[in-house]
């Protein structure tokens, strides 16, 4: 028998004695699920990316599928679906949990300290950003700046900029009343939320509420990075190459990932600007509202260089 045969024989043993143990010896052998999802993201990746973000809604039938029987009176058990299960397997290495009461000893507290998973983390290909930041520290240290501009005193000052945004949208509504024109309300409300969002963080609205149409490119572009996501988060080498093509051509080959890039340049415009020490110090310095992206980011910055000396 040649020596490639060889190669290929014992190859497919170890994938099958790795299988073998996935399922039915690893340390999260004894909690249930699908078989399937406990041996391999394959399973993740069809509802996720050929169903198209399908997969939460799996998790919860599996939570239905894999409940207690015995907690309900058998008499009943026969005409009524079981409760969910608290905890299933959802994929090699990782549980569900469904139960609100499990909240404070899940998520990382000042006593409990959590690092995100780095599979998570690519979904976006941000990882220079807060939510990118995998260890806990770090995630600490870059969120701190942000913390000022979400407290409820930021908030309550930010109510004026809402309310004149509001009486914007009811004004087109009103404009459109009997024109006979259909009105698109989940591109009426995407345009009022990221004009909220974009006076608060760079000043200016970017005019979403007086567009015609009110720029449905925007939320769609959401939606395209969103399903992107999904597949940047089962193969993490595609953005990276993505982003070394020209973007024409990766706008013709996957208008989903595009979607990425024009996100991504707004972090290309802010490190321009923070090119010299003295842009970063006079961003620091500047407390308006109009510099808020580039004090965080520029407060990223001064992270990065403590976590690596």
């Amino acid at each position: 028998m040649a020596s490639w045969q060889l190669a290929v024989i014992g190859s497919l043993l170890l994938l099958l004695a790795g299988g073998i143990y996935r399922v039915y010896f690893g340390p999260l052998a004894k909690f249930p699920g699908r078989k399937l999802a406990a041996l391999t993201l394959w399973y993740e990746f069809y509802y996720d990316v050929v169903k198209r973000g399908q997969y939460t809604f799996e998790i919860q039938r599996m939570h239905q599928q894999y409940g207690k029987p015995h907690d309900i009176p058998s008499i009943l058990s026969r005409l009524s679906r079981p409760p969910p299960g608290p905890i299933i397997r959802i994929s090699p290495t990782e549980l569900h949990v469904s139960d609100p009461d499990f909240y404070d000893e899940l998520y990382s507290s000042k006593s409990a300290a959590r690092d995100k998973c780095p599979r998570f983390v690519r979904m976006f290909s941000n990882e220079p950003s807060v939510f990118g930041s995998v260890t806990h520290d770090v995630h600490r240290m870059r969120r701190a700046p942000l913390n000022p501009f979400f407290s409820r005193q930021a908030i309550q000052r930010l109510l004026p900029s809402i309310l004149s945004r509001v009486t914007r949208l009811c004004e087109r509504l009103e404009e459109m009343r009997g024109t006979g024109r259909p009105v698109k309300m989940d591109d009426a409300y995407s345009a009022l939320t990221m004009d909220v969002i974009t006076e608060y963080c760079f000043k200016e609205p970017y005019g979403c509420l007086d567009d015609p149409a009110f720029m449905p490119q925007w939320p769609r572009a959401l939606i395209e990075a969103s399903e992107a996501s999904h597949v940047n988060k089962q193969f993490g080498w595609l953005m990276p190459v993505m982003m070394a093509l020209p973007e024409w051509l990766v706008a013709k080959m996957n208008p989903n990932i595009m979607a990425f890039l024009v996100y991504r340049k707004v972090g290309c415009t802010v490190d321009s600007a923070l090119e010299s020490s003295e842009t970063a110090r006079f961003v620091m310095a500047n407390d308006s509202l109009r510099s808020w992206f580039l004090r965080w980011s520029a407060s990223w910055r001064l992270g990065m260089k403590s976590t690596r000396s």
